[in-house]
This record gives structure tokens, sequence and C-alpha cells, in this order.
């Protein structure tokens, strides 16, 4: 479990927020880690299709939910890559939308072997 506390002080997200935000329940959290890793896949689909479509509107809906998919674990690089495409789709100003997808998709190359680990386990620290 260390690797997890050590991803947690290094930015990829905030364990302990993530544990409070849940109220403790360390079972809990590697349950939600779980079902993000299960979920997040389609949502990443979803926002490669809009990016690639050129979609706005679906483009702001699949970054928000992933966004706050995200929150949850307090990872705030992941949760302001999405917020970047969320805006972009809001405003239909998609400019440089490419880059912030390829932003996103390196932010989630990190969470989620970090997901995983937690999910994995029943005594996150």
């Amino acid at each position: 479990m260390a690797s997890v506390e050590l991803a947690g002080s290094i930015g990829i997200l905030n364990l302990a927020a993530a544990l409070d935000h849940i109220g403790g329940d360390q079972e809990l959290l590697a349950e939600v880690a779980g079902l993000f890793l299960e979920n997040s896949p389609r949502l990443m689909e979803k926002i490669k299709e809009t990016v690639e479509a050129g979609h706005p509107y679906e483009l702001e809906r699949a970054a928000h939910a992933l966004k706050g998919s995200a929150s949850n674990f307090a990872a705030e690089s992941t949760v302001e890559a999405a917020l970047r495409l969320e805006t972009m789709g809001r405003s239909m100003e998609l400019a440089g939308v490419q880059e912030a997808y390829q932003a996103l998709e390196s932010e989630m190359g990190r969470l989620c072997p970090v997901l995983a680990g937690i999910a994995g386990s029943r005594a996150v620290r």
C-alpha cells in the first residue's frame, strides 16, 4: 500500500481527502475505485468520439461526468483536465481540443493504476 500512499503525496490523488469524502470507509473507497475503473473507459471513449466528431454538447456532458467521478478521489489534475474539456464543450470553442484530450488521457493513465491498487486492496491506509 506504500505506492498508493506515495501516489497521494505526489499529486495523482489525495487519499486522505478521498477517504474523508466517503466518511473514512476504506471498503467503500475500494468499491468506488472499482466502479470508476469499470465505467471510465466508456466515458473516455465517448469523450474521444466527441472530440473527433467536434460535438461540443456531448463533449461537455461526457467530460462533466468523468470530472465528477474523478473528484471522488480528489484527483485534482484529472479533474482539471476534464474541466478544461467540459468548458470547451460548454463554450463551443474547440480550438486545442485534441491537446486537451491528450492531457486528460495522460492524467487518466496516471490515475487508473493507483485506483487499481486501491480497488484491489481491502486495507486502504
